[in-house]
């Protein structure tokens, strides 16, 4: 069920409603592809059971797919919350689906939630720019069987002063983040993971919060609670905001490591950095820190390794 309302103005609320009666649970996705969704200003929203708080488009392979489609809100918010029962699942599917092409929120919001249940993710997004103003990016994943909870590759991820925050549980990793870069412009960013076989937080990119706080914070029973390798440039930097950064797992705690290649930093410019590590396994390590100067100005550093 498709709902379209267009205002005189020239804004459009687009509303994507799987599901409306909720009979069908399991084989009412939303798919696009190849297309361009332009709200000019208006919400675009995608859920289910006519439940725009609380309903999901639910269906056997992925809840939610976008391949190569472009979304502009112009300012508008913009709303993906999917679920898969994994029961039809391939390769690449999971609650929320992201492919190619790109998300921009404008000044609004982005939140995605995505539930995936057998080997499924909750959320998987490989694209290009996601782009919110001051309402910030707020991506939720749930795998409760063998999937991850978030899978991202996104480049860059940016904010205009709002929070980035992420969430992801599963049976594999908790967050697995490639190739992406964090701009905030002073909102806060804040990446929680929790994983099984795989890391709680495993992010390879940067992160730059401009006077936000970063917050990090993986844990997982198999392998390591968090696990950083900056990118060729950046590293984690917060122009003044506090720097936490937690692992707790069984093959490592927290591990953080540069770039030999280029210039990479853990730098708070003045706000104060929190290392903790704490790993259970046989030889494991609590902190390692690798080729990435800590540097925090006039803020105070700690640093606790248990193993």
């Amino acid at each position: 069920h498709w709902l379209l309302h267009h205002g005189l103005g020239g804004r459009l609320d687009m509303r994507f409603n799987s599901d409306a009666a909720g009979a069908n649970a399991g084989f009412a996705g939303i798919s696009f592809n190849s297309a361009n969704l332009d709200s000019n200003g208006g919400d675009i929203l995608a859920y289910g059971q006519s439940d725009v708080a609380n309903g999901f488009a639910s269906g056997y392979a992925s809840g939610i797919r976008l391949d190569a489609v472009t979304v502009a809100t112009g300012g508008g918010n913009l709303l993906l919350r999917g679920s898969s029962t994994g029961a039809d699942a391939g390769l690449g599917d999971a609650g929320v689906v992201v492919s190619g092409g790109s998300l921009d929120a404008g000044g609004g919001s982005i939140r995605i939630v995505g539930n995936g249940e057998q080997a499924v993710d909750g959320v998987r997004i490989a694209t290009g720019a996601l782009q919110a103003g001051a309402g910030g990016i707020d991506i939720r994943g749930l795998a409760s069987g063998t999937g991850s909870g978030i899978v991202l590759s996104a480049n860059p991820i940016t904010t205009s002063g709002g929070d980035i925050f992420l969430d992801g549980r599963g049976g594999a990793a908790g967050v697995s983040v490639s190739y992406a870069s964090f701009d905030s412009g002073g909102g806060d960013i804040v990446v929680h993971g929790e994983g099984d076989t795989g890391n709680g937080v495993d992010l390879y990119g940067s992160i730059d919060s401009g006077g936000g706080q970063v917050s990090l914070d993986g844990s997982s029973t198999q392998a390591e609670g968090l696990a950083f390798q900056a990118g060729y440039s950046g590293g984690i930097l917060s122009a003044g905001g506090d720097i936490f950064l937690s692992g707790v797992g069984a093959t490592g705690g927290a591990r953080l490591v540069g770039n030999g290649y280029g210039t990479t930093t853990l730098d708070s410019g003045g706000g104060e950095i929190g290392i903790y590590g704490s790993a259970s396994g046989a030889a494991a390590v609590g902190v390692t820190l690798s080729q990435l100067p800590v540097l925090s100005g006039v803020g105070n550093i700690t640093v606790v390794g248990l193993s």
